[in-house]
């Protein structure tokens, strides 16, 4: 089959058509009009009517654009139509086909081959004894994106709609089928779905039924009613509509349950309504703008409608990008936040601070003797190099001394009356002198021989060195002490 061009459905309340002041609206369904003709029911049961001079305006992008009504016209005797209108794109008048007789879904007036840009559809109607009824407008659209939230026009050629060998054409207005168990099915992207078709005349008249999956689900049985006999055939039938579905992909299978003695199942077309939320019925006008007319037809003095249709797409694109926007706000802080901690760390836990141990006096191999000279060195700095001054070996612990154990400055004596021994010798004296000097007076503690400082001395810290030969400042001072010039502890 051939692939006609699928279009897009505005039905009479939608908010994107105005209209002057002089219109109103009615339930065709409570007033009789959906049971006349033959051309079916209007579309949605709701009208739009003038009693008067009235005019509605439409903008569009598209290539094609038809006006549908309920036509109810009337020739009175001086050759004028009661009621009268006119149609125009861009300005300019395009036919329209009056007809004698009461029918629905009546096509007003039709423009084909327009530019495929954007136009300005304009109705102006003039009624007197007689009403003007509009319906819905029908256009082919420029852009694929208009589809959405829109209520689309699928003609029975269809390329997505799949048939079965079953199926034939009927003339070349719609597809039939009368065998039982004869399938169609078709691939949509909406919330419902509505199947209209033919009753033809010179078909059996029993009625029959068919059925409706959606998605593969339950089947879901409609009547497909007869014609009485002399009735002429029924176009713009509905056949069944589907409930609300989620918005989405879905998928419909139709199938017959008759016989070739029966009315048979046909397709005239399919509306598929797209978006998240069904056509909008009761659209309120909320607004009124100035409206020129031709110089032909009275001036109004307002249109009214809402200024935009809600458009749901981009409705979500909003609330997408608002999302994107605040998750790109969070990253931010996040990062701004840990470089501000980079650039000023603060610690929880304090910083060990070093702890400084006190020098002490050991004696290893691993460190030579200092050697005396007549140089400066601070083995001289309190006496004659011939003449050294006598030194005491330090304890390796670290208990302070008392007063006791304090040399006299000025004799080098204990300053406490306990007794002192004298004890070795720093390194001006030979290793063979031995002698000790035993300043306790009669009847205390006998003599007692000290060791002597071995010829190397021990380093006089673990982590101390040498730097060129001369001592580290915590090795001086020890050495002084040991030399005996003052208390070790003096210099801590």
């Amino acid at each position: 089959m051939s692939d006609a061009p699928r279009q897009i459905v505005v039905d009479d309340n939608d908010s994107s058509i105005f209209y002057s002041d002089t219109w109103f609206t009615t339930d065709s369904g409570s007033n009789g009009f959906d049971g006349r003709g033959n051309f079916g029911p209007t579309l949605k049961s709701t009208l739009h009517g003038t009693n008067s001079s009235g005019t509605l305006r439409f903008t569009f992008s598209g290539s094609q654009m038809s006006v549908f009504g309920t036509i109810d016209t009337k020739n009175s005797s001086d050759g004028t139509t009661d009621p009268s209108w006119e149609c125009l794109i861009d300005g300019v008048q395009i036919p329209i086909d009056p007809f004698q007789f009461f029918e629905n879904n009546w096509v007003l007036c039709n423009a084909d081959n327009l530019s495929n840009s954007s136009h300005v559809l304009t109705v102006n109607a003039s009624a007197h004894k007689r009403t003007f009824w509009l319906d819905y407008l029908k256009y082919t659209p420029s852009d694929s994106d208009d589809f959405n939230d829109a209520l689309v026009f699928v003609p029975h050629t269809d390329a997505e709609i799949s048939y079965d060998h079953h199926w034939e054409p009927l003339g070349a207005m719609a597809t039939v089928t009368n065998l039982k168990d004869s399938t169609a099915t078709f691939s949509f992207i909406g919330v419902s779905a509505t199947w209209y078709g033919i009753v033809p005349s010179e078909r059996p008249s029993p009625s029959s039924f068919g059925t409706y999956s959606i998605d593969s689900g339950p089947h879901n049985a409609f009547v497909l009613q007869g014609l009485n006999p002399g009735e002429v055939t029924q176009y713009n039938q509905k056949f069944f509509e589907t409930p609300i579905l989620p918005s989405g992909p879905h998928s419909i299978t139709v199938t017959y349950g008759g016989n070739p003695n029966s009315t048979p199942l046909t397709l005239l077309y399919l509306l598929i309504q797209n978006g998240i939320s069904p056509l909008n019925t009761n659209s309120t006008p909320s607004s009124s703008i100035p409206l020129s007319l031709p110089s032909s037809t009275s001036p109004l003095s307002t249109l009214s409608g809402d200024v935009k249709k809600i458009n749901t797409a981009g409705i979500v694109g909003g609330v997408l990008g608002l999302v994107l926007l605040l998750f790109l706000l969070a990253f931010l802080l996040f990062r701004y936040r840990k470089q501000r901690k980079q650039r000023n760390p603060t610690s929880k836990t304090p910083r060990k601070l070093a702890v400084l141990n006190p020098f002490r006096v050991s004696f290893r191999s691993s460190i030579p003797r200092p050697i005396e000279t007549n140089s400066l060195s601070t083995l001289n700095l309190f006496g004659p190099p011939s003449t050294p001054p006598a030194t005491r070996i330090m304890p390796s612990h670290r208990r302070r001394r008392s007063s006791y154990d304090r040399f006299d400055l000025e004799s080098n004596q204990p300053s406490g009356s306990q007794s002192y021994s004298r004890v070795a010798q720093p390194s001006g004296y030979s290793d063979n002198d031995t002698s000790s000097y035993d300043n306790q007076p009669s009847g205390s503690r006998s003599k007692k021989q000290l060791p002597r400082p071995s010829k190397n001395l021990d380093d006089l810290d673990e982590n101390a060195s040498y730097y060129g030969g001369y001592q580290t400042w915590g090795q001086a001072k020890a050495l002084e002490a040991v030399a005996g010039s003052k208390p070790r502890d003096s210099y801590i």
